[in-house]
């Protein structure tokens, strides 16, 4: 049924299609819900005014409150005579017979499984019978010789369990196994058996206090005198350090680390009138297979050393295997800052790991490198080497390298034209 219906709290009007008798109807505008007792049914056809009908109000009309948007919206349970309409009622399933088809499907295995192991149990019962009245007990057994009843052969177990049988003829009892005792041990003669005494000394069993040694007597507890003072012990000189030191290091049994006692040693003042003889203790162990011990005296070296480490930091830089690169180059250095040491360097320019310690090392030389990097410049094939040349040569070049590098600034090659540049400069920059 449709029509319009008026609201009987703002008295306004609106269509509402498909009304039930008895249907609780909400306002559009004021959101109040009322019930309508009559409905004029709405025609089709036009009319210049439409009948409306005043409803009256199931309550008493409340003043209008103004409405605020976070104010909550009117609910139908607020009204007087409102019920809620009924639940549907849900009928809960129920899991009895999913847990009485479980316990029966257990019970089924339960009795399957206790018939298996009873019918295994007679036949093996059968067949050991049947088994040692043919072979006898023993471990040499013949299975199916002789045909023998299954009855016969259960009583002739018994027999044999029972030891009322007779063994066959052809049966021959295992020897028995003599369990071998200990020499020392009496026999049996009606008393535990005691071990006799040892023919010799041993150790003291714990526990027997009538073996164990006398314990030493301790002199009696006596309290230090007050009045007599410790002598204070003398604090060791340098040269008798210097001393101990070097003595631990030509001792390899000593126990002590060699590169512990370098470490010492690179700690004590210089004595001039021993340092050949501890440059030849250093020779020593730079020449060690410990790569500590080479560190540690390539430290050393620096401080300690003479014109005699000059051979053996070169064979050490030359050697192919794994050496303290770093401290031998610093070492060189130090030692022997000629244009020898520099071409010695400049050799091993190729090794990756030890560029950066050789550019620091031929910066250190100064222009004394100069020349032997000229030379390493020119035969250079590889890109990431001859900018790291070009770069020192801008550090420690002079008049020598302005030629070369103005050769190769104004070449074809941007990145070898700049690093150029850029070293040019500086040294112009340093010989103003």
């Amino acid at each position: 049924m449709s029509g319009t219906v008026v609201c009987p709290a703002c008295k306004h009007s609106f269509p509402k299609p498909g009304i039930q008798p008895g249907a609780v109807i909400r306002c559009e505008r004021c959101f109040q819900p009322f019930l309508p007792k009559s409905i004029q049914a709405s025609t089709p056809t036009p009319e210049p005014q439409q009948s409306q009908l005043v409803l009256t109000p199931l309550a008493p009309l409340q003043p209008l409150q103004p409405l605020s948007p976070f104010a909550p919206a009117p609910t139908l349970l607020s009204q007087p005579g409102y019920r809620e309409p009924p639940q549907p009622v849900v009928a809960k399933s129920s899991r009895a017979p999913i847990i009485l088809g479980c316990l029966a499907l257990s019970l089924v295995l339960l009795v399957f499984c206790g018939g298996t192991g009873v019918l295994a149990y007679r036949f093996a019962g059968n067949l050991i019978a049947k088994v040692e009245h043919e072979s006898g007990p023993g471990r040499n057994i013949k299975v199916n010789t002789i045909p023998v009843p299954e009855s016969e052969a259960r009583k002739m177990a018994k027999e044999r369990m029972n030891g009322t049988g007779a063994r066959p003829a052809d049966f021959i009892a295992p020897p028995k196994q003599k369990i071998p005792q200990p020499e020392n041990v009496k026999p049996y003669e009606g008393v535990r058996p005691q071990l006799a005494p040892p023919p010799y000394p041993q150790v003291p069993e714990f526990g027997r206090p009538d073996l164990m040694p006398p314990s030493p007597v301790r002199p009696p507890f006596t309290r230090p005198n007050p009045a007599v003072r410790p002598v204070p012990r003398q604090p060791q000189t340098d040269s008798e350090k210097l001393d101990q030191i070097l003595a631990q290091l030509n001792d390899p049994a000593s126990g002590r680390p060699a590169w512990f006692s370098l470490t010492d040693l690179n700690r004590l003042p210089v004595m001039e009138e021993r340092r050949a003889e501890v440059s030849a203790v250093l020779n020593q162990q730079l020449r060690s297979s410990d790569p500590s011990s080479q560190r540690a005296a390539a430290e050393a070296v620096r401080k300690w050393g003479t014109e005699d480490n000059i051979p053996v930091l070169l064979e050490l830089l030359n050697s192919p295997g794994p050496t303290s690169n770093r401290e031998v180059i610093q070492a060189l250095v130090e030692l022997s800052p000629t244009k020898e040491t520099a071409a010695a360097l400049i050799a091993k320019f190729d090794n990756f790991s030890n560029r950066s310690a050789i550019q620091s090392a031929l910066v250190k030389l100064g222009p004394v490198a100069e020349e032997p990097v000229i030379a390493r410049l020119e035969n250079a094939k590889s890109i990431p080497e001859r900018m790291s040349l070009i770069q020192l040569l801008g550090n420690i070049g002079e008049e020598a390298s302005v030629e070369l590098l103005e050769r190769m600034a104004n070449g074809n090659d941007f990145l070898m034209k700049s690093t150029a540049k850029n070293s040019l400069d500086r040294i112009k920059a340093r010989m103003k």
